[in-house]
């Protein structure tokens, strides 16, 4: 028998992901939100919660953020325990304004397991070619994938996502190299 919050697959996730996203449809829902949101340093962007529940056994949040113009999200992963059991090792991002591009990429992993580091601390990465995203782009991040969305020049980045609240603590989260300019 399967576990409530066990999932059989990632498009599984994804869609269950997805759709709590598809009621965020302008900006102007989640604005008020955005003009309290907290610096998170760590990821170097401004995030703002917008709503938290149970949803197949497993806590999920919705937060929006914003990326300034010219800027981006510290590359990173998730170490969730979790990660291979149920959604909280996924993540959806939806853009709902601004354009911009999105990295995605997998760790450098040494013959013992350990992940490859930088002089810098920060876990190498073996990215995939950036994809462009704007207003109504869907990103999935599937569980140990690097992740860093980068806004365009001219224009902040506004987007909501949703995913594991574990995903926003230090604890969870492996800092890893932005790509190459």
């Amino acid at each position: 028998m399967q576990d409530q919050g066990e999932l059989t697959s990632g498009a599984q996730a994804e869609q269950v992901l997805r759709s709590r996203l598809d009621q965020y449809t302008s900006v102007d829902q989640i604005a008020k939100a955005l003009e309290d949101a907290k610096v998170d340093p760590q990821a170097g962007i401004r995030v703002a919660p917008l709503k938290e529940e149970t949803v197949n056994g497993v806590l999920i949040r919705d937060s929006g953020a914003i990326v300034k113009a010219g800027t981006r999200v510290n590359a990173h992963f998730h170490s969730g325990a979790n990660v291979s059991r149920d959604m909280s090792g996924y993540e959806v991002y939806k853009v709902l304004s601004g354009s911009g591009a999105i990295d995605l990429g997998t760790p450098l992993q040494a013959q013992d397991g350990s992940f490859v580091t930088n002089e810098e601390g920060k876990t190498k990465v073996n990215y995939e070619p950036s994809q462009p995203v704007g207003p109504g782009s869907y990103i999935f991040v599937k569980p140990g994938q690097v992740h860093s969305l980068e806004a365009g020049p001219d224009e902040e980045l506004k987007f909501v996502f949703t995913g594991s609240p574990d995903h926003l603590s230090p604890q969870d989260r492996v800092m890893a190299a932005n790509p190459a300019a």
